[in-house]
């Protein structure tokens, strides 16, 4: 399956607990389900939700992997805390352009929270110019029988087991 690159940043995004910055709010441990809208692509929205098995471990260890693609990537990658919100900003180098994204995530990440991104393209990739998605995150409880933390099951019922995949 190929994803777009804000689509594959997002569900990293997702998978990872919005691991920009190592001051993010952990999220509960067990299983999430992840669900998203993005109005500029209506085929990728139409998949329906992702399920994503959590640990404190395996959150620690998407936070490493994600620092160090954005050191190796990214000329920006920063989060502030306003209030009950975190404000997201990287500048990355993708596919020979740049790729620079917005979000805003806000809700308790003991039990849903809500993302809010804006990807903006130097040159365009795949004619796009800008995508947009919301992300809406929330906890159904203990993961599933035989699924082990950092394992993601896609619409469809495919598992992935992101530390199967290289890079961790």
């Amino acid at each position: 399956m190929k994803l777009h690159p804000f689509v594959l940043a997002v569900l990293s995004l997702a998978a990872a607990g919005s691991a920009l910055a190592a001051d993010l709010p952990k999220r509960k441990s067990g299983l999430w389900e992840v669900k998203t809208s993005m109005p500029d692509m209506p085929a990728q929205a139409q998949q329906g939700p992702i399920q994503v098995c959590v640990d404190e471990k395996t959150d620690d260890m998407s936070q490493a992997v994600a620092d160090a693609e954005a050191k190796k990537n990214c000329s920006k990658s920063e989060i502030k805390r306003d209030g009950e919100r975190y404000l997201i900003h990287s500048v990355c180098k993708e596919m020979g352009g740049t790729m620079t994204t917005d979000g805003v995530f806000s809700g308790k990440f003991d039990s849903a929270y809500r993302a809010e991104m804006k990807a903006t393209y130097d040159p365009p990739i795949m004619n796009m110019k800008e995508s947009r998605m919301v992300m809406e995150a929330r906890w159904l409880g203990p993961c599933k029988p035989g699924m082990r933390p950092g394992e993601v099951i896609l619409p469809g019922g495919q598992k992935i087991d992101p530390s199967k995949m290289g890079g961790r």
